[in-house]
């Protein structure tokens, strides 16, 4: 079936008829977009070419044609009918308009005897109606109209669900909140075969420090302050912790704690002798691995935090612990090789990420008509994916970047005479301009990095631009009055938490790259990037990585720069050399004619 072109903005901003204005029609059996347009036409009225306009629209959006929609389509999709109009760049008047004619369609439809929903199995029902309850309906009816079962339903189905809609400019983080909402619903109604594990978990099992006997309370809050303090004389030099490892080491204590007493029903335990026994850590290991389906490796590194900790300090250096290590090392640990295969189905090229910056730049315009704040909220993300792109820091590093209060670690400055940061061309050139010449300025001291790294460097030029854009004049608006010292402004909160990063790094990627990317994994995107460029470059890539050890470097962060890429570079060198080899052939047999 045909469609007119549909006309745009002043055209069809005027006063909209109400559907009740509409005719009084016979029921009739009317199923698809093109059934009820086919009577619509037969008896047509005034706004007859509206509607069949957004029926045009309507099947632009579900890119089928009219005869393949069914009015359940429409219906479970009319949600993401604005968003693609908006996308399309109609003028507001005109979003309103068509928006309103789908309504209209939607009611006349229900006027002929079409009732939404009707073909779908009762299984479908009961988890559509639970789903309401649940604030998940939008998702539980997209998997309605794509599986003919709950049953059917998988992560990729919902993945899927995220992409559509963050392309739409829905935020990620409330869309991973309804995701999960609809697992749980599914779960509840007895759908678990295809479910994530984590739903299966046992959850707040843990026993806070707070709650702890007195005697178990003041050994673990006395363990900590020694492996945090800035200096104790028995405590080994490289021995000390900063505050986020202190706070997982509470943390597996308080699992193993609770382990100990809600699970496994051990007795008493009123003391870290009796908490650091075989059996209970054991116990503990084997109902994470076999019961929580927990990976090995993260279990391991939190129990050996547990080890150095204890083990060390000298008030509990007799309790036994001979045993811990051998049965950490029979912890079934994830291979190099799958770890590298997930990390995979995850990767985005560089040139990709690349790409997104001036992708969210050009979409300022559009954000503007939604007021000041969603322009800077692009902004910050387009400074924060740039700044990655650069800098592929640790994502507490990026939340604890901070350019105001007491103690800010990026900064612009003078350099000092006698320093030994590094200095490009630039730089020098405006040096030597002006002796008193500022530069932007990161530098974050060996408590605020993991490695213990000091880190010192200037903020390269092109990012300077956007970054005192951003400071001068977008910040302040995310501020609003509030109190924050970080680059980077959260939406509801004066402290930049893992979850804010996570959420804006994930929704960015998804929207402009077409795929979900962590803050973390860019520094493995980054590292084979530069590898590609610069092969064997281990040394360089380990202090943009801020390693210690450029073994640690090699072993990490070149997983992808593996044997097939020497293969690579190799074939590359032959035709190198082939093609040189073949010109001085040439040359030689013109020099001799």
């Amino acid at each position: 079936m045909s469609f007119v072109n549909s006309p745009n903005g002043a055209q069809i901003a005027e006063m909209l008829p109400s559907s009740d204005s509409l005719f009084a029609r016979e029921r009739a059996d009317v199923r698809t977009l093109a059934d009820l347009l086919e009577h619509l036409n037969s008896q047509p009225t005034s706004q007859t070419p509206m509607l069949r306009s957004t029926a045009a629209k309507i099947a632009a959006f579900l890119a089928k044609p009219a005869d393949d929609i069914s009015l359940d389509l429409i219906h479970m999709n009319r949600e993401g009918f604005r968003p693609f109009l908006e996308s399309r760049k109609h003028k507001e008047g005109a979003v309103r308009s068509y928006v309103n004619y789908m309504r209209i369609l939607m009611e006349a439809a229900q006027a002929l005897g079409w009732v939404p929903c009707a073909h779908l199995s009762s299984e479908w029902q009961t988890i559509l109606s639970r789903a309401k309850t649940n604030e998940c309906l939008s998702v539980a009816k997209w998997l309605a109209q794509t599986k003919s079962s709950p049953q059917e339903v998988t992560q990729d189905d919902f993945d899927r669900w995220v992409l559509q809609r963050t392309m739409e400019g829905r935020r990620y983080s409330h869309l991973e909140w309804t995701v999960n909402s609809c697992w749980r619903t599914l779960i509840a109604c007895g759908y678990t075969k295809n479910a994530p594990l984590g739903f299966f978990r046992k959850k707040k099992y843990g026993v806070p420090l707070s709650e702890f006997p007195q005697q178990l309370k003041d050994e673990v809050t006395e363990v900590i302050r020694w492996k945090t303090a800035e200096f104790e004389p028995e405590r080994p030099k490289r021995a000390q912790i900063r505050a986020v490892s202190a706070t997982s080491v509470r943390q597996t204590l308080s699992a193993l704690y609770g382990f100990a007493t809600k699970v496994a029903d051990i007795g008493e335990i009123r003391s870290l002798e009796q908490l650091i026994r075989k059996s209970t850590v054991a116990g503990f290991i084997s109902w994470c691995i076999n019961e929580q389906k927990i990976q090995g490796r993260p279990l391991v590194s939190e129990l050996s935090s547990v080890l150095a900790a204890v083990s060390k300090h000298p008030a509990h250096r007799a309790i036994e612990v001979s045993w811990f290590r051998p049965l950490l090392e029979a912890v079934p640990i994830e291979t190099y090789e799958d770890v590298k295969a997930r990390k995979a189905r995850k990767y985005l090229d560089y040139a990709v990420l690349e790409s997104i910056p001036a992708k969210i730049r050009a979409d300022r315009y559009d954000a503007a008509k939604h007021g000041e704040e969603h322009v800077a909220r692009l902004v910050m993300g387009e400074l924060m994916v740039a700044w990655l792109l650069v800098f592929p820091w640790r994502q507490r590093n990026i939340r604890e970047c901070r350019v105001a209060g007491p103690n800010p670690n990026l900064f612009k400055a003078k350099v000092p005479a006698f320093s030994y940061i590094d200095k490009p061309e630039w730089a020098c050139l405006a040096e030597a301009a002006n002796a008193n010449a500022e530069f932007w300025q990161v530098k974050f001291s060996q408590k605020e990095t993991k490695t213990r790294v000091p880190i010192h460097c200037l903020v390269p030029r092109h990012l300077v631009g956007l970054l005192e854009e951003y400071l001068s004049r977008y910040r302040p608006i995310l501020l609003n009055g509030r109190k924050c010292d970080t680059l980077f402004v959260p939406r509801e909160s004066d402290v930049a938490g893992k979850a804010f990063v996570s959420n804006l790094i994930s929704e960015l990627t998804l929207r402009y790259g077409g795929r979900r990317v962590t803050p973390h994994l860019f520094r493995d995107i980054v590292a084979f990037a530069w590898l590609k460029e610069h092969a064997k470059d281990y040394l360089t890539l380990s202090k943009m990585l801020w390693h210690n050890d450029v073994s640690t470097t090699i072993k990490y962060y070149g997983s992808r720069f593996n044997e097939s890429s020497a293969s690579v570079a190799m074939e590359a060198w032959h035709d190198q050399r082939a093609k040189a080899s073949t010109q001085g052939n040439y040359g030689g047999s013109h020099e001799q004619s």
